[in-house]
């Protein structure tokens, strides 16, 4: 197993709540804390924004998470950094860093719940070295940014979905031929541009039925992930 591969098994196996009476399909039934930040933290790498291996705890990095957070949630439901930050600890990859003199303390506690508790005892977290130096790399990010979206984020694992929009809702289509039909007709839109192209990811919108953000939000990620340019 190579290095890169490695870290993709590890970030495809996190451990992450898995109620499916907390969570949707939109998060294939998993807490999305840890990768929620973990795309945040990507997101800052391809930014150049680590120059040593220490992610510290900053509002750059929260409000990246809450970016996440907000678009794939629903609005009743409250993002807190706090929890993956601390509870990625039992990933062997991630490396808490104390604040000097706090090391005592830190053998007791189980749960960190807010911002300010954490940043009391942490000055925040290290790396893998082989991980912090693959993550200066362009392909390595795209790499992990893809496993975690399919892994915790995409909303089927089973191939495409075919539907079409009648009236106003979307129908399931299930005979094979108008399936192939329609992954044909995509697959020549996306080959035919010459000059390049512009996709536009309808943002979801949980009070439009026709913008449901357990497709559409997914799916921008998931393009996001794989290079496209946001524009």
């Amino acid at each position: 197993m190579s290095l890169l591969q490695n870290y993709i098994h590890q970030f495809s196996h996190l451990r992450t709540d898995t109620n499916r009476k907390s969570w949707t399909p939109a998060t294939h039934f998993h807490a999305p804390h840890k990768p929620f930040l973990l795309l945040s933290i990507l997101d800052l790498f391809a930014q150049g924004s680590f120059q040593i291996n220490l992610i510290e705890i900053t509002p750059e990095l929260g409000d990246l998470f809450s970016k996440y957070w907000h678009i794939l949630m629903s609005p009743d439901r409250r993002g807190n950094m706090a929890l993956p930050f601390f509870h990625l600890g039992s990933s062997s990859f991630w490396h808490l860093v104390p604040i000097p003199g706090k090391e005592a303390i830190l053998e007791d506690i189980r749960q960190i719940d807010t911002l300010s508790h954490l940043q009391m005892l942490f000055l925040g977290a290290k790396l893998d070295d082989e991980l912090f130096q693959l993550l200066q790399e362009e392909g390595p990010r795209n790499a992990l940014r893809t496993i975690l979206i399919q892994t915790y984020f995409r909303y089927s694992q089973t191939g495409w979905q075919h539907k079409s929009f009648v009236a106003d809702h979307w129908n399931q289509i299930k005979k094979p031929e108008r399936q192939n039909f329609q992954k044909n007709a995509y697959r020549v839109l996306l080959t035919r541009a010459r000059q390049g192209m512009v996709i536009v990811v309808p943002e979801g919108d949980s009070l439009d039925p026709t913008r449901n953000p357990e497709f559409y939000n997914p799916t921008f990620e998931y393009l996001k992930g794989i290079g496209f340019k946001i524009i």
